[in-house]
């Protein structure tokens, strides 16, 4: 393939640039971990551009460090490619510091000569933690899973018809509990909360896309315009096993 048919699938500057820092080791890197004829960089460089999934190929620098020092091969290249898009999708709910991609980098090689791998493993571990601790779920999207992830609030249960939040920041009572008229949804959070006191916990209850609010210490059991649920409802709501699970959690901790 030629340079400048490569140049058209992927921002010129950052091509050339891996291209020129890389090429030679890519082209050594090939023939060592790959099998059959020798590759020229400019398609190695094509292949590595897969497993990308951002459109100005911002992840490519790295990629190909990794390929150079022959981290991964070429038959890896869509699984990196999944990982790179959990990460683009996930690292604004990860620590500072790990959301640059360069922090996932590669040690000396290992005595026996093999290429160390430390960096790129740290990498898929770290997306196969943050996949444990935000909870993948149609019910979800990026913005409530990052609070999961931060340990803001905590999923208590989940099944398809009902799920119970538990907050615990000023900021997740008032993203969960957005688009209602509780109190706690305007600032009052603390004045509920007590970390170290089950009285203190803050139910979010969302069964069939009803709201509820829990709050034991206050013996308040409110729908989303802040009145007291209805009868029926509570019947419902309290029959349900996701009501078990508050129980357990408000006597147990």
């Amino acid at each position: 393939m030629r340079l400048r048919e490569i140049l058209k699938e992927g921002p010129v500057e950052r091509i050339k640039f891996v291209l020129d820092r890389f090429g030679p080791k890519l082209e050594q890197a090939y023939s060592s971990v790959e099998s059959g004829k020798p590759m020229k960089a400019v398609n190695i460089v094509k292949k590595l551009t897969d497993a990308d999934p951002t459109i100005s190929k911002i992840y490519l620098n790295w990629i190909a460090n990794q390929y150079s020092k022959g981290t991964f091969r070429m038959e890896d290249v869509p699984y990196l490619h999944d990982m790179l898009v959990k990460f683009e999708k996930r690292k604004a709910t990860f620590d500072v510091k790990d959301r640059d991609i360069n922090t996932y980098k590669q040690g000396a090689p290992k005595e026996n000569g093999e290429p160390d791998d430390t960096g790129l493993s740290k990498f898929y571990q770290k997306i196969n933690s943050s996949e444990a601790e935000a909870p993948e779920s149609s019910g979800f999207d990026e913005k409530d899973r990052a609070f999961f992830a931060k340990k803001h609030a905590t999923l208590l249960h989940q099944d398809p018809d009902t799920t119970v939040v538990v907050p615990h920041t000023d900021d997740a009572a008032k993203h969960f509990g957005r688009n209602t008229s509780w109190c706690t949804n305007r600032g009052a959070f603390q004045s509920y909360h007590k970390p170290n006191d089950t009285e203190g916990q803050l139910y979010i209850v969302n069964h069939k896309g009803k709201l509820h609010q829990i709050h034991f210490g206050t013996k308040q059991f409110m729908d989303k315009n802040d009145s007291e649920i209805k009868p029926s409802d509570r019947e419902t709501i309290t029959k349900l096993p996701a009501f078990q699970k508050i129980k357990n959690h408000y006597l147990n901790g």
